[in-house]
Formats: structure tokens, C-alpha cells, sequence
């Protein structure tokens, strides 16, 4: 007979033979718990064991405090009856003794169908949901360690790249965070007055060309020096041209590093001239970060020409 400790849950193999009926006290060898077990019954009770079972409970069961209670109604007191612990367990396994009816099966290292007590159960869920609960909070503490731990080396090998590419890193009082007027305007990275773009004027030359359509058109080129202590981009320069009276009859605005050759400007359509010299940046972005002291060129081209054509005029737009 397998027999479970309520305590420890611990199994043991008891020879039922030497249990009595009414019930043994054990003691485990673990945990020292003392509780009673009762033998399984491996034949079914006729009438005959039960009538011997029911004299039995009549002759062994007694309730003094019933006696003392009969006894004090004869004196007009009224008392509370109070079953002693020990006598009510012992009832009550008795009876439940006595309600089994058939015997379990072959024993297969299976516990005997007995009714222990629910408490057992609900002691063991309670160690396994304990034991997941450690679990958890151990790997918990240790994945808070592993992420501080990578936070740290993330900050410190920024810091060394930051000192080996020479990358100051201000603290926050020393930066001024510049604030805004009532007329919510900012100051610009360099003031206009800052450039100074001169025009080269002993490059300034002119001459006149037969376009393809039979179009007589008139080519300015020249250079442009940036004497501003910035780098310049997007440098633009207005040809104006005027009568023999000096009267403006044609304005055109280029950007300057924007060069036709002389056999395209001979062929190709004034369109596609006026398209190439309007170009921001400049052939191969030559227009771009003029830097202080460096030239960049220029051409304007001008067609339909006016027949009183006396002089023109050459004026840089700043960047």
C-alpha cells in the first residue's frame, strides 16, 4: 500500500496487514508529521459486515456533553454543545470508511484511491508557483545587468570616438541658444554686405556669332573674382545692353561657370543656350564654394539684336 505524507508529499510502501481498521497512526521519516491511514478493503461488504460495523459505531461512540446537557434542562440551564476536534475527525473518517464501497485496483506505483486531503494539492501548486516566481525574478535581475552593462560600453566608445575625431562635446551652460524678436527674424550665417564679388574687367570680352537659323547673336564672356573672406556659390551676373542714345534695350541674368563652345553656340537653338546658361551650379557644379580669391567665368548670349546697338554693361549679383 502507497501512503503520501500531507505534509512533505513524500510516498512510502506500507504493509497493509499490520494497519488496523479503525485507523494507525504513522510518523514520516522526512518531515516527522504524524497523521493516521487507514488499510483499503479488498473485498466489498455483504449486509452482514455492515450490520457489525453499524453495532460497532453504537457501542464506541459517546457524547458526554449530551449526557451534561440532558442534565442541565432537568435544572432549567441551557448550554452550548462543543464536539471535541479529535472526536468529530474520528467520526467523520469512520463514516467515510464505511461509505466506500469497492476496493481500488492493482496497485501499479499508483496512489491508493484515498481520500486525502485537498490541502496536499494546493501546498504543492503553491511550491511550483513559487519556484516559477524565483525563476522569473532571477532572470530578471540578470537581464537588468546585461543591458546596463552594454549601455555602459555603448557610452564609453562613443566618448573614444568622439576625443579620436576631435568632437567637443559642450556642456549645456555653455551653449547659447539664441532667442527670438517680437518680429520673429533670425540672423543670417553671413550678411550681405560680408561678399564681395568683383568683376575681372580686362577678361570682359565680346564678339558676334551667325547661329545655324541665320540669326546674328552676341556673346559676352568673362570672370568673376569672389574677394569675400567666405566661400561663395551660385554667383550670377546681369548683361544690360544699350543704344548709341544710351538707352537700356535688353537685360539678360546668367549664372556664372556655365560655358558653350563656339561650334554649340553656332548650331544649337537659342532655347537650348539660354537652358545651358541657366543653370544654378555650373558645368560639374563649378559654381558652387567659390572659394576667397578664386575666379569663376561667365557668357551671356543675346539674340535679336536691336539695329542702334552702341555698348553694353556687365553687373555681378551676389550670391
Amino acid at each position: 500500500m502507497i501512503v503520501i505524507c500531507e505534509k512533505c508529499l513524500t510516498q512510502f510502501n506500507i504493509d497493509e496487514s499490520i494497519l488496523d481498521k479503525r485507523g494507525s497512526k504513522v510518523r514520516c521519516n522526512i518531515c516527522k508529521n504524524i497523521f493516521i491511514i487507514y488499510p483499503s478493503f479488498k473485498k466489498k461488504f455483504n449486509n452482514k459486515d455492515k450490520e457489525e460495523k453499524i453495532e460497532y459505531l453504537e457501542k464506541n461512540l459517546s457524547f458526554p456533553e449530551f449526557n451534561e446537557l440532558l442534565g442541565k434542562e432537568k435544572q432549567g440551564f441551557t448550554t452550548k454543545i462543543n464536539i471535541r476536534k479529535n472526536q468529530k475527525k474520528d467520526i467523520k473518517e469512520t463514516i467515510n470508511l464505511c461509505k466506500q464501497k469497492s476496493p481500488p485496483n492493482k496497485i501499479n506505483n499508483q496512489i491508493d484511491n484515498q481520500n486525502f486531503p485537498t490541502t496536499n494539492y494546493h501546498s504543492k501548486q503553491i511550491l511550483n508557483t513559487k519556484f516559477i516566481y524565483d525563476f522569473w525574478k532571477k532572470s530578471a535581475k540578470k537581464n537588468n545587468f546585461i543591458f546596463l552593462f552594454l549601455l555602459i560600453n555603448i557610452l564609453i566608445t562613443g566618448y573614444i570616438i568622439c576625443i579620436i575625431q576631435g568632437i567637443n562635446i559642450p556642456y549645456i551652460s555653455s551653449i547659447k541658444i539664441q532667442s527670438l524678436n517680437k518680429n520673429m527674424t533670425f540672423k543670417v550665417a553671413a550678411e550681405s554686405s560680408d561678399i564681395k564679388l568683383i568683376l575681372n574687367q580686362k577678361s570682359v570680352k565680346s564678339r558676334f556669332v551667325i547661329n545655324s537659323s541665320a540669326e546674328k547673336l552676341f556673346v559676352i564672356t568673362g570672370d568673376v573674382i569672389n574677394k569675400s573672406k567666405i566661400p561663395c556659390s551660385n554667383i550670377k551676373v546681369k548683361g544690360t545692353l544699350l543704344t548709341k542714345n544710351k538707352i537700356k534695350v535688353k537685360k539678360k541674368t546668367v549664372f556664372c561657370g556655365n560655358l558653350i563652345s563656339q561650334e554649340k553656340i553656332e548650331t544649337l537653338e537659342i532655347s537650348t543656350i539660354n537652358s545651358i546658361l541657366s543653370r544654378k551650379t555650373g558645368n560639374n557644379n563649378s559654381n558652387i564654394n567659390i572659394k576667397s580669391g578664386d575666379s569663376i567665368p561667365f557668357m551671356i548670349v543675346f539674340s535679336e539684336l536691336p539695329e542702334n546697338l552702341g555698348n553694353f554693361t556687365i553687373n555681378v549679383v551676389k550670391s
